[in-house]
């Protein structure tokens, strides 16, 4: 579980570098474990075919009702993803 950390107004301004920091720490940590259980699964043939099935269960979900439906133009999707992006890299440890 992620800790918890005053809101980003509440924040001495002498801790937001910090807190910033703690925030990037816990999302790598977050991260690696995440990487180092699928690596657990991947290793037990039987638990990792188990896992790919439940997930080509759940890809059938994506387009529940809307088989009608336009697909999203790839220039809406280019632009959400770049906004993403920008976002992600704009922090400079003020918050």
């Amino acid at each position: 579980m992620k800790p918890r950390l005053p809101q980003p107004g509440n924040r001495p301004l002498v801790l937001r570098p910090l807190a910033a920091m703690l925030d990037r720490a816990w999302g790598w940590w977050f991260i690696y474990q995440l990487n180092a259980g699928y690596a657990r699964l991947r290793r037990d043939p039987a638990a990792w075919a188990e896992e790919l099935e439940e997930q080509r269960l759940w890809d059938r979900t994506l387009m529940d009702g809307l088989e009608d439906e336009p697909p999203w133009p790839q220039e809406d999707i280019e632009r959400w993803m770049a906004g993403a992006r920008d976002s992600e890299h704009a922090t400079d440890g003020r918050e």
